[in-house]
Formats: structure tokens, C-alpha cells, sequence
């Protein structure tokens, strides 16, 4: 594998998939343009050098919160109480949201039951997923 892959840069998905299994190894690593001469080639970077990168670009700083699954009502905790400590009220309020607005969420849950999918997602380290991203979102900010 080479460390770079070459491909006119485009809109157009058909003609511009991005990275896929069979062209990217198997490090996580995600595509940054850059401009060499005269044609356009993507640099395979770290995902974590280009968050740096693009967090410093912006102002802004990167923070550890600890990760262990937690990371999103880390993130959240952080953003709305200044650290992460609150990180299971967060994940609470999440739960919580969903057991009282079920209709809206229910039917998104295709691999467990409802009550299971509920009762794992109270426990500490349980990754979050778009159904309680959305009744976070939900329950916090609207």
C-alpha cells in the first residue's frame, strides 16, 4: 500500500466514493488534501494529527475525557457544566427522555427489545448511539 492514493477531488459521489476498505490500511487512517505540483493527491494522516491540526485552526483546544464509552456524555458534560463529571446525569436525562417520548424512538431499535436497549444504556461505559444522541439533543437543547 502506498501512502498515497490518487483521485480527482469532486462532489459527485459516483465518480468520488472516498476511502474505502480496499484503499485505505487498516490503521483508521482518514484522507487530507493536499496539493502537490500539478495534480491534486491525498495524504493518508492520523486522525489524531488532523484534529489537532483542525481544532487549532479553529481556536479551539482538544480535551481527553477519559473515553471508556462514556465519551459522548463526557463531551456533553463538559460543554454544559465546564467538566465531565456529570457525565451519568447526562446519560440520564438522555434515558429518560426516551422512556417518556418512546414513540419517537422505539421503532428505531431493530436488535434488542425496547427495555433492554433502555436498561443498557443506563449502564456506565454502554456507547452512546444516534437514538440517544437524538434524546440528548432533545432533552437538552430545545
Amino acid at each position: 500500500m502506498t501512502n498515497y492514493l490518487n483521485f480527482k477531488l469532486s462532489a459527485h459521489v459516483k465518480r468520488n466514493p472516498g476511502p474505502t476498505k480496499n484503499n485505505t490500511d487498516s490503521h483508521e487512517t482518514i484522507i487530507k488534501p493536499i496539493m502537490q505540483s500539478d495534480s491534486s493527491i491525498m495524504q493518508l494522516v492520523s486522525p489524531v494529527i488532523l484534529m489537532h491540526s483542525r481544532s487549532y485552526e479553529l481556536g479551539l483546544q482538544t480535551i481527553d475525557d477519559g473515553g471508556a464509552g462514556d465519551c459522548f456524555f463526557r463531551s456533553v458534560s463538559h460543554q454544559i457544566y465546564g467538566n465531565n463529571n456529570h457525565h451519568m446525569q447526562v446519560r440520564s436525562v438522555g434515558v429518560q427522555y426516551m422512556r417518556d417520548h418512546s414513540e419517537r424512538f422505539v421503532e428505531s431499535n431493530a436488535e434488542n427489545s425496547w427495555l433492554r436497549y433502555l436498561n443498557n444504556m443506563c449502564i456506565q461505559c454502554t456507547w452512546a448511539d444516534a437514538l440517544i444522541v437524538q434524546a440528548v439533543a432533545d432533552a437538552l437543547f430545545k
